[in-house]
């Protein structure tokens, strides 16, 4: 136990990530789920349960009181309804919705993630953008001095590039030219944003502006980045065996 504190110190893991004056600007993806080998059985089978489609299996892996968003509808009851669909929330585009949302949880696991020790125990972060910043603020309150790229940002307009050579576009069309290529970089996202319009009011984005300097903009696909406010998930390990206690997007 006291190794794997040691291992969840905020300074050792943010040393590791190379955060410095010389990178200020990028941070790759990293996981270390691999750190307990029981939390990593435990995502393993989750992932490969949303894959093959077994929804009651994921939703018996949430807490019964598990947190869905800042409106009230929580509670693995709500769960599965965002994972089935429901013709009263979602309206006649509920199938649609919910694939959404279930791929949406598949990518927040497949994109690594961090332990992180507060007073009610040991949690893991996911994905790894939600455990940086949560990193960047324990050392901070720790009193250390932390490199941070997005210091002063607003949240609504960070992103995270999750992806090597990532190409940006000069037009939100794949096939205009393509102004330069980014890996893991830091970003501020742009207003112009391309949405389809979805029943029920809803929409999906499929093209969003970012800023390149000097008042110019570059357009990624949404596949390509993932935000601080994006969806994010925690996981406990209550009663001896891990549970997801969160699921949510938004601030």
């Amino acid at each position: 136990m006291n190794s794997l504190r040691h291992m969840c110190a905020a300074g050792l893991l943010l040393a590791g990530l190379g955060i410095s004056a010389a990178s200020a600007q990028t941070l790759r993806p990293f996981d270390r789920a691999s750190r307990d080998a029981s939390f990593l059985k435990f995502r393993t089978a989750l992932i490969a349960a949303l894959k093959r489609g077994d929804i009651k299996y994921v939703i018996a892996q949430a807490s019964p009181r598990i947190m869905l968003g800042f409106g009230g509808a929580n509670g693995r009851a709500n769960f599965r309804k965002n994972l089935m669909g429901d013709k009263h929330i979602h309206g006649p585009g509920m199938k649609e919705e919910a694939a959404d949302y279930r791929r949406a949880l598949l990518r927040v696991l497949r994109l690594g993630g961090a332990f992180v020790r507060d007073k009610r125990g040991l949690s893991f972060l996911a994905p790894y953008v939600e455990a940086y910043g949560t990193l960047i603020a324990q050392a901070k309150r720790q009193g250390r001095k932390i490199k941070d790229p997005t210091a002063g940002w607003d949240a609504f307009e960070t992103a995270f590039i999750i992806r090597a050579n990532v190409p940006v576009h000069a037009y939100p069309n794949r096939y205009s030219k393509v102004l330069t290529r980014l890996s893991y970089r830091i970003v501020r996202l742009g207003k112009p944003t391309i949405l389809r319009r979805l029943p029920n009011n809803r929409s999906k984005r499929l093209w969003q502006s970012i800023r390149l300097g000097k008042g110019r903009l570059g357009w990624i696909r949404p596949t390509d980045y993932h935000q601080p406010v994006g969806y994010r998930a925690v996981f406990r390990k209550m009663g001896g065996r891990w549970q997801m206690t969160r699921f949510l997007a938004g601030d």
